[in-house]
């Protein structure tokens, strides 16, 4: 399932950002400040969460059933679809949406943020083609910023998503 949703969360990502900047600007030739940036990073959230949330809470679903010592509930992602869906409807599919949108929109103005500020960094006159090791380090850099950043958020989204959220790790 991670798999199969990569391609859409990132055209949706992209997307989100691309129209965030776009809303922000008068013309094609600004340039956004770095709070514009973020906020149109963060914008980028919204578009993903659609993606995000119903997988999310299928792939908590299915963690949390590896270690106990019940049967497994559900068989796979399609079978937790289908019985998410029997017993409470897209509803049910989409618990937690807006725990994933306080996780994802934040997330998403740090790690566009990052990113264009390390190119920035990297070639602050913007002539230069920097090439693929820039992408790869503003890319690998606002991957890590981001993830820091959100990581307790992620906790509670996944406990809300599995419904443990009043219980300890322990328990």
């Amino acid at each position: 399932a991670p798999i199969a949703a990569v391609a859409p969360i990132f055209a949706m990502s992209f997307l989100g950002y691309g129209l965030g900047k776009r809303l922000q600007m008068t013309n094609p030739d600004d340039t956004l400040t770095h709070g514009q940036l973020f906020v149109a990073g963060a914008f980028s959230g919204f578009f993903t969460t659609t993606i995000m949330a119903p997988g999310e809470r299928i792939k908590c679903l299915l963690q949390i059933q590896q270690g106990g010592t019940a049967p497994p509930k559900y068989k796979g992602p399609v079978d937790a679809v289908k019985q998410l869906y029997r017993e409470g409807g897209l509803r049910s599919i989409y618990k937690g949406t807006c725990a994933t949108l306080l996780r994802d929109v934040p997330a998403s103005g740090v790690y566009f943020l990052t990113y264009e500020v390390i190119q920035e960094l990297l070639n602050p006159t913007g002539k230069a083609d920097l090439g693929m090791i820039a992408s790869i380090l503003g890319g690998g850099s606002a991957g890590v910023t981001m993830w820091a950043s959100c990581m307790p958020a992620d906790v509670l989204k996944s406990r809300l998503q599995t419904g443990m959220l009043f219980t300890s790790v322990g328990e």
